[in-house]
């Protein structure tokens, strides 16, 4: 329980450092927007879905902000509150933290549009939002790390010079 804690705060340490160092610094600012462009054109189907999402324009920046608020909240509400609830009436012999499990990989399975590599890495993030609901009875702090790292995404790449 105490490591869940641990890892949710080095979680949203991450995204804040990340956004700090992007807004602070044009160099790593610039070399990262360059990956994320090499990446998307790559073939690959995770880099060109999750990299297609990153907001480039203001305006696109802006929608995301709100996209990234509903999400955090109407994600964690979806999987960690009614999931939960419903995986607890079902199987209730099974431990909190196994419930918790199967509602991330239910999670990361949700996002399967991003191919095997997103729907293993949102699953992981899934049960660990699993384990931090479990450990605190809350979904406030859930929502809260799901849209700083939902949010962080929108300073990945420079905005563009001349908008559409």
């Amino acid at each position: 329980m105490f490591g869940t804690w641990i890892l949710c705060g080095l979680l949203s340490a991450v995204f804040i450092f990340q956004i700090a160092v992007f807004l602070m610094n044009p160099s790593y600012r610039g070399s990262v927007s360059k990956q994320i462009e090499e990446k998307t054109h790559s073939g690959k189907v995770y880099d060109r879905v999750v990299n297609g999402l990153i907001p480039r324009t203001r305006r696109e920046k802006s929608y995301f902000v709100a996209t990234a608020l509903a999400a955090g909240i109407c994600e964690e509400i979806v999987f960690r509150g009614f999931l939960l609830y419903v995986l607890r009436r079902i199987f209730p012999e099974l431990p909190p933290f196994l419930l918790a499990a199967l509602a991330g990989v239910c999670f990361g399975a949700a996002h399967f549009y991003q191919g095997i590599k997103g729907v293993i890495k949102t699953g992981l993030l899934g049960i660990l939002f699993g384990f931090l609901y479990i450990s605190t009875g809350s979904l406030y702090l859930c929502m809260a790390v799901h849209f700083l790292f939902d949010i962080s995404a929108a300073f990945l790449c420079e905005e563009d010079k001349y908008e559409v």
